[in-house]
């Protein structure tokens, strides 16, 4: 997908995003506010080119309307994934956040790409929070979501996982 498109549905571009991250793990370092990452991780069948895009633009879609103008998010094409940085968002904030996207995509029961392929989408979200303060870091914030999208995605389709839930060994 090109950076045009991406600009175009509401994404921001990869470097747009890690700037923007950059700040807000900064002022959440310095002021103690909240800062959530989310890693959703589309599921659908059929990975042929065109199901692909249709998914992604459905999926960027259903984030524009579920999203504050404030939240920030991304997509990585090599991946499929799309990470949603929430900022002054706590846990409990999130967690309402993954359920709303969650119940947007399973309330659109069909999903067909422009010439008419059926498709179905669901979804994983992995989701990290932290209250701020000085001992916040990025790469904390990164490891912790890709802990929980891969727990999410053990659990099978249309879920969420709270890295704080996640049982460490």
């Amino acid at each position: 997908m090109s950076q045009g498109v991406l600009i175009e549905t509401g994404l921001h571009p990869k470097n747009v995003f890690d700037a923007v991250f950059k700040h807000e793990v900064d002022s959440s370092q310095r002021y103690d506010t909240p800062l959530t990452l989310l890693k959703l991780k589309p599921v659908f069948g059929d990975l042929s080119e065109e199901v692909v895009e249709s998914a992604v633009l459905t999926m960027t879609t259903v984030l524009k309307f579920r999203l504050r103008a404030t939240d920030v998010p991304t997509f990585n094409n090599r991946g499929l994934f799309f990470y949603i940085l929430l900022s002054h968002t706590n846990a409990a904030g999130a967690r309402v956040v993954c359920e709303r996207v969650l119940e947007i995509i399973k309330s659109l029961e069909k999903y067909e790409t422009i010439s008419g392929i059926p498709f179905e989408l669901l979804a994983n979200i992995g989701m990290t929070s932290s209250n701020g303060g000085k001992e916040l870091s990025a790469t904390q914030l990164f490891t912790e979501v890709d802990l929980a999208l891969v727990e999410a995605q053990k659990q099978g389709k249309q879920n969420f996982v709270e890295y704080q839930h996640i049982e460490k060994d």
